[in-house]
């Protein structure tokens, strides 16, 4: 769920609330009386049956941290196969339990999609976003490989059919799990990555603050 917009005297508040199977839902809430009325939706009820189902799961690092990941597998398939690591930005966000669009396309292309919280991730309590601090490429990706490592001990992915894309530091992670861990993955896909930390470093605006600590 989204805060999209409020009144300037905090009475109303128009939110977005989404689920894995309706998509966006768009609704004007009342705090005085507690009226909430929707406004708007995406019509995904008629494509439903072709969706994929998504499952939660905790697994153990290498270290014993618990990693909660996502796993969508395509409709009909029950054996290993091939699996997009799809990783998220940030890293300072969270993949969480909602419609994604790159997941539901992948997995209507007959790919199970691997979605990972590792350790930076958001949503999960301080301390284990702490625990990323400056371990872009070290225990940040140990985490999306042994998510990797467990989807395909349980029959999910072909070991040799598994590909990692991402966006902004998924680009990165992207790029680094094909430089470190080639023998995990068979291709990758970076758009807008991070590929230079240490430009990034010396150049990010001055509002970014004390998040550049947390790099490398």
């Amino acid at each position: 769920m989204n805060i999209l917009s409020r009144t300037r005297d905090g009475r109303l508040l128009t939110l977005a609330i989404n689920s894995q199977e309706d998509g966006w839902r768009y609704a004007l809430v009342d705090l005085t009386t507690g009226r909430i009325d929707w406004i708007g939706a995406e019509d995904l009820t008629r494509h439903s049956e072709k969706f994929a189902e998504t499952e939660y799961h905790e697994i153990p690092a290498r270290d014993g941290l618990r990693i909660p990941i996502l796993v969508t597998r395509p409709n009909g398939v029950t054996g290993p196969g091939p699996m997009v690591a799809l990783i998220h930005g940030g890293p300072a966000s969270r993949d969480d339990w909602h419609f994604g669009l790159y997941t539901q396309f992948l997995a209507n292309r007959g790919y199970a999609v691997l979605r990972v919280n590792y350790r930076g991730s958001t949503g999960h309590g301080r301390s284990f976003q702490r625990a990323g601090d400056r371990q872009y490429g070290r225990a940040m990706q140990d985490d999306i490989q042994d998510a990797v490592r467990w989807t395909v001990a349980r029959g999910i992915a072909d070991p040799d059919k598994v590909a990692i894309m991402g966006g902004s530091f998924g680009g990165y992670s992207a790029m680094m799990g094909l430089a470190r861990d080639p023998d995990t993955y068979a291709a990758g896909l970076s758009w807008i990555g991070v590929m230079d930390l240490e430009h990034q470093t010396v150049n990010a605006p001055h509002f970014w603050g004390a998040d550049k600590t947390e790099w490398t």
